[in-house]
């Protein structure tokens, strides 16, 4: 409970755009969803089955498809770019357009230390290390290569919001399955997270802590691929607060009856998520819990109630109704709660 009181009054101080337009985490979350029909097609199977690993080396080069942010929903658009550094765990590509005018080979040293070998809170875990402990193995879907992919590259922004970062269930099936989605798009075939060089600082702890964020993302798409959103977002606000730079917490504490499990994209449900998330890990067992409800194939409720039983707890939702407004607490957060709303 130490650490989760220093990181609560730092905080305070802080801020973060690892917020999303809803335009985009609808689209984001429908896509998801879709691709859930072909994970046991025939035809998946068989692109598995025969499917060529990649071996990258630094230099080489590679088209991506990505999207433009600056339209909802955004427009498809291929990106130059070469791999600029290789880790245990991770490829780091640069959009060509970008390199040596907003990323730096410093840069890319940066990002690397920091997803293979220390974070902010941890000296001597990277968040590889710590995301594949708390949240489940990265799945390797398409491209038989255990390696994922960073790729930084200008996001684009979108009425003024400018994006950290995303996950794109798109590159978790083939080309033909992703031209065949509504909207159709294009697929990279592989294990993918987009990040920002441009106009956002790619190196600013912010950055690096959501790049542990969309790689929950990546993993909960592999662990629990319809998952509820709330539980999908708590689990990678969590990642945030691991890496030691978590999302500030505003908003939530001036109305604390905000529905835990309606998603309505403010940022009061990114607060109330994370401290639900950090709630249940600093009282329900810490990295088993967390464990627990990302491998649970049950959702929403029903899944932390699961998970909290299969570890021998029991603590169960209280359901009530205030202004006629359906209303889910957690009975023994109550007291959080109530110090947060008087803060």
């Amino acid at each position: 409970m130490k650490y989760f009181l220093i990181i609560f009054i730092l905080s305070i101080c802080m801020t973060s755009f690892a917020t999303q337009p809803v335009e985009f985490q609808a689209f984001q979350a429908e896509i998801t969803r879709q691709s859930l029909q072909f994970s046991a097609s025939s035809e998946h199977q068989e692109f598995r089955n025969n499917r060529i690993t990649r071996d990258y080396e630094i230099g080489d080069t590679q088209s991506f498809w990505s999207w433009d942010l600056s339209d909802m929903p955004p427009a498809w658009i291929q990106t130059p770019s070469t791999c600029q550094a290789i880790g245990d765990n991770c490829y780091i590509f640069v959009a060509d357009d970008q390199w040596g005018i907003h990323m730096e080979q410093s840069d890319v040293d940066t990002v690397l230390a920091h997803f293979e070998e220390h974070t902010l809170a941890f000296p001597d875990q990277g968040i590889y290390d710590l995301d594949t402990q708390y949240f489940g193995p990265v799945p390797d879907e398409l491209d038989n290569d255990p390696k994922m992919i960073i790729f930084y590259s200008a996001l684009g922004s979108f009425q003024g919001t400018s994006f950290d970062g995303y996950f794109s269930a798109y590159n978790q099936v083939t080309e033909a399955e992703a031209q065949s989605m509504n909207p159709p798009g294009h697929s990279n075939e592989c294990e993918m997270i987009y990040m920002t060089c441009y106009p956002l600082n790619p190196i600013a702890p912010i950055r690096l802590s959501v790049l542990a964020h969309e790689m929950q993302h990546l993993i909960h798409w592999g662990m629990d691929i319809n998952e509820d959103t709330w539980v999908n977002e708590g689990c990678s606000e969590y990642a945030m607060y691991l890496y030691g730079y978590p999302d500030p917490i505003v908003d939530f504490p001036s109305q604390p009856d905000n529905n835990l499990i309606v998603w309505d994209q403010n940022f009061s449900d990114y607060v109330q998520t994370y401290l639900f998330t950090v709630f249940l890990s600093e009282n329900y067992g810490g990295h088993d819990i967390i464990s627990e409800i990302v491998a649970e194939p049950a959702n929403s409720i029903t899944g932390v109630q699961n998970a909290l039983i299969n570890l021998g707890y029991t603590a169960p939702f209280n359901i009530s109704s205030r202004n006629g407004q359906m209303l889910i607490i957690w009975e023994i957060m109550t007291p959080l709660i109530c110090l947060l709303s008087s803060a």
